[in-house]
C-alpha cells in the first residue's frame, strides 16, 4: 500500500514540476459545436438552404427572384448572399481574398427582399455562416477565353474549401450578348453571339468541368440562348449585355432553382410581384430552362417558335404595344400639300412610350420600362429600327404638333460620335440623301417645344406622326447644286447672292469645348482621329448672316452650326447646336438666339470619314445664300 501511495505522489509531484517549467496556458478557447456530418445521427434541416455567390452584376441578375423559386420548391428557411463587385473577374476576385480586402458590397436575402452592405471582405462572408453553396463565375467579357481562367480559379475554390468545407460548390455559366450589344468587350467574340455562347461552353467544359470541383454547373448561357430561338426573340436584356428586369431575370432564376434543387417546372407558379410576364413568356422560359437542365452545353429550340411580333413584342414588362390607329388627319394634310397617296400604305408601326433612343450610345431603347431614370425619359416616345427596304424611297414622313429625331446607324453593333438633328418639318419625303451612309433609322417622337408629356400627352403623341410607304417604285429627281434645291423648295436664285465660302477640310469648330472655345480644331493643333470627317466655314457674325440668309446643305450632307456669345469663349448653353439635315434653313432672330456668333462644320449624314475627292465635293454641297 505504501508503494502505490508513494508511486502517486511521485508521479504528481513529476506532473507539477513539468508544469511549472513551462509558459502559462493561454485561456481555453470556445469549443465549436460539433459538425453534423452524413453519418451524424441529427440530419441537416431539409426546409433550409443557404446559397453564397462569388459575381458581379449577373449574379445579381441570376438571383434577384431565386428566393420566390426556393420557397416555391418547399425551403421555409432561406439566405442567399453575393459578393458583388461590378464587372469583376476571376483574377480580380482572387487578388481580394488573398488579401481579404473590404472591396465588395454585399447583399443578402433572407426573407424575400435584398439588403446591402458596403466595405466587405470576403472572408467575413465566407465564415459568417455554415455554407450549403457556394457559387463562382467569371466576368462575362472573359467568360469565353480560357486562358483568364487559369490559376484563378483552382485558388479562389482551394480558399473556398478551406473556409467552408462542407459547402458545395457551383459554376454559374454565363450567357452571350445581344446580336447588336455595344459592349466593350463584344469584338472579343467578332461581335458574333453564337460565337461567344460557344466559346463560353469551351471555356466551361476545358476549364471548369475537368476541375471536378463542382458540384453543379447552373448552364444559364443556355437557358438565355434556348429562349432567343422562341417568339421572344433576341429581347432578353435591357442594355444588350445584362438580364432585363422580367424576362432575362426571370429565366436565370429559374435555371438556378431547377439546377440546385430540382425545382419542378411543371408545377411552379411563382411570378415576380414587381414584373408584369404573359403565360406564353412563362411558359417559353419553362422550355428554355427545362432543355437547358437536360442538355446544358447546346442549343435547344425553342417549342414556342416564331418572331417577337407574334407574342413576344411586349417584352418590356408591363407595356402592351397600343393598336395602331390610322391618322386621317395627317393623310388629308399630305393630300393638300400636293401628293397622291393612291399609291401608299400607311405604316402600322408600334410605340414605345417614355423612351428613347440615343444613336452615340446603343442600338437599344433607353426605356422607363426597363427601369431607366433618366430625367428626360418622359419628354419621349421611340418607333424604330427599320431598314432601307421598309423606308424605301419615296416614304413621306408626316409630322405636325410634334417634333421627331430620326436616329441612324451604319452597323447596329457601332455607335455613332454624333447623332442627327431634330426635324420639325411637317413633310420629309425619303431619298438617298436622307438615308445617307446610315442603314438604319429609328424615331424618337417629341411633343412640340419638347415638353415633359403628361400621360395623356404622351397617349396622344401618335396623333402628330405618320409615315406613308410607296406600294410602288418612287422614282425622285435629285437636285444636281444648291441652285436647284432652292428652286425644289420654291425660292427664286435670283432673289439671293450665293457667298463665297473658304471650307477648312480636316477641321471642326467645338462650340462647347472649354479649352478650344472659338479656335477652329484642325491637323496644325489636333491629332483627333474625326478630323477626316469635317471640313469647317469661318465664324459669321449678326452682320454677315442677316435675316433672310438661307443655308442650304444637299441631300446626304449635314452641318452643325456651332455658336458663341463671344469670341474665345465656349458655348454659352448646356449642348453644342445639333447637327442638320435640312434643305433649307431661313435665318432670323430665333436661329440666332442668344449667340453673336455662329461657324458650320459640314459632314456627310452619318459623320463617315471622308476621302480626299469627298472632301473636295463638300464646297459643292453647303451653300449660304444673301437676299439681295
Amino acid at each position: 500500500m505504501k508503494k502505490i501511495i508513494g508511486a502517486f505522489l511521485l508521479i504528481m509531484m513529476c506532473s507539477f514540476a513539468a508544469f511549472s517549467c513551462t509558459k502559462p496556458l493561454p485561456d481555453p478557447k470556445p469549443v465549436d459545436p460539433p459538425v453534423v456530418g452524413p453519418d451524424d445521427p441529427t440530419p441537416a434541416d431539409p426546409t433550409s438552404i443557404s446559397i453564397l455567390a462569388i459575381g458581379n452584376s449577373f449574379s445579381v441578375d441570376a438571383m434577384q427572384y431565386l428566393y420566390g423559386f426556393l420557397k416555391e420548391a418547399g425551403y421555409e428557411k432561406i439566405y442567399l448572399g453575393n459578393l458583388y463587385i461590378g464587372g469583376c473577374s476571376l483574377k480580380t476576385h482572387e487578388g481580394h481574398f488573398a488579401k481579404d480586402e473590404k472591396a465588395y458590397t454585399y447583399y443578402v436575402n433572407e426573407s424575400g427582399t435584398w439588403t446591402s452592405t458596403s466595405s466587405y471582405s470576403p472572408i467575413t462572408a465566407l465564415t459568417s455562416r455554415e455554407w450549403d453553396y457556394v457559387s463562382m463565375q467569371q466576368a462575362s467579357n472573359d467568360s469565353g477565353l480560357p486562358d483568364t481562367y487559369d490559376p484563378y480559379l483552382g485558388t479562389i475554390a482551394g480558399m473556398v474549401k478551406t473556409k467552408c468545407p462542407k459547402a458545395k460548390l457551383l459554376w454559374h455559366m454565363t450567357w452571350a450578348y445581344q446580336a447588336n450589344s455595344s459592349h466593350s468587350a463584344f469584338p472579343n467574340y467578332d461581335k458574333d453571339q453564337m460565337k461567344m455562347y460557344k466559346a463560353i461552353v469551351n471555356a466551361v467544359q476545358t476549364k471548369v468541368i475537368p476541375t471536378k470541383l463542382y458540384e453543379h454547373i447552373i448552364p444559364c448561357g443556355t437557358a438565355v440562348q434556348n429562349l432567343r430561338t422562341s417568339f421572344i426573340g433576341d429581347n432578353i436584356t435591357r442594355d444588350g449585355y445584362h438580364m432585363s428586369y422580367n424576362i432575362g431575370r426571370m429565366t436565370t432564376a429559374m435555371m438556378w432553382a431547377r439546377q440546385i434543387v430540382g425545382l419542378d417546372l411543371s408545377k411552379s407558379t411563382y411570378r415576380p410581384a414587381d414584373q408584369t410576364l404573359t403565360d406564353k413568356q412563362v411558359e417559353a422560359i419553362k422550355d428554355a430552362v427545362e432543355k437547358a437542365y437536360a442538355k446544358p452545353f447546346e442549343v435547344t429550340e425553342s417549342a414556342f417558335p416564331g418572331s417577337p411580333d407574334d407574342g413576344g413584342s411586349d417584352v418590356i414588362p408591363g407595356y402592351d404595344y397600343p393598336a395602331y390607329k390610322p391618322n386621317t388627319a395627317l393623310r388629308q394634310m399630305v393630300i393638300d400639300a400636293g401628293y397622291d397617296l393612291t399609291d401608299y400604305k400607311e405604316l402600322e408601326y408600334k410605340l414605345l412610350t417614355y423612351s428613347f433612343y440615343n444613336s452615340s450610345k446603343s442600338s437599344i431603347p433607353e426605356s422607363k420600362h426597363t427601369g431607366s431614370t433618366a430625367t428626360n425619359i418622359d419628354q419621349f416616345a421611340c418607333i424604330g429600327i427599320y431598314e432601307k427596304k421598309e423606308l424605301p424611297v419615296g416614304t413621306i414622313i408626316a409630322c405636325k404638333g410634334r417634333g421627331y429625331r430620326p436616329e441612324g446607324w451604319i452597323n447596329l453593333n457601332t455607335n455613332n460620335s454624333t447623332r442627327p438633328g431634330n426635324v420639325t418639318d411637317q413633310i420629309v419625303v425619303v431619298d438617298n440623301g436622307w438615308w445617307g451612309s446610315y442603314n438604319y433609322r429609328a424615331f424618337n417622337l417629341y411633343w412640340e417645344g419638347n415638353i415633359h408629356m403628361s400621360e395623356a400627352q404622351m397617349n396622344s403623341i401618335s396623333d402628330g406622326f405618320a409615315i406613308f410607304v410607296p406600294t410602288k417604285e418612287i422614282v425622285i429627281t435629285e437636285p444636281k447644286n444648291t441652285d436647284e434645291v432652292l428652286i425644289k423648295e420654291g425660292y427664286e436664285p435670283g432673289k439671293y447672292t450665293k457667298m463665297n465660302i473658304t471650307l477648312t477640310q480636316y477641321a471642326y469648330y467645338n462650340s462647347s469645348n472649354a479649352t478650344m472655345k472659338s479656335t477652329l480644331i484642325c491637323k496644325d493643333n489636333s491629332t483627333a482621329t474625326n478630323l477626316n470627317q469635317f471640313a469647317a466655314t469661318p465664324i459669321y457674325g449678326k452682320s454677315d448672316l442677316p435675316d433672310g440668309t438661307l443655308i442650304v446643305i444637299m441631300s446626304g450632307w449635314q452641318y452643325r452650326p456651332e455658336g458663341w456669345t463671344a469670341m474665345d469663349t465656349s458655348n454659352a448653353s448646356s449642348a453644342r447646336p445639333a447637327n442638320t439635315t435640312k434643305a433649307i434653313t431661313v435665318v432670323d432672330q430665333s436661329w440666332w438666339g442668344s449667340w453673336n456668333y455662329r461657324a458650320f462644320n459640314v459632314a456627310k449624314t452619318g459623320n463617315p470619314a471622308l476621302s480626299d475627292a469627298e472632301m473636295n465635293e463638300l464646297k459643292d454641297k453647303f451653300a449660304i445664300y444673301l437676299p439681295k
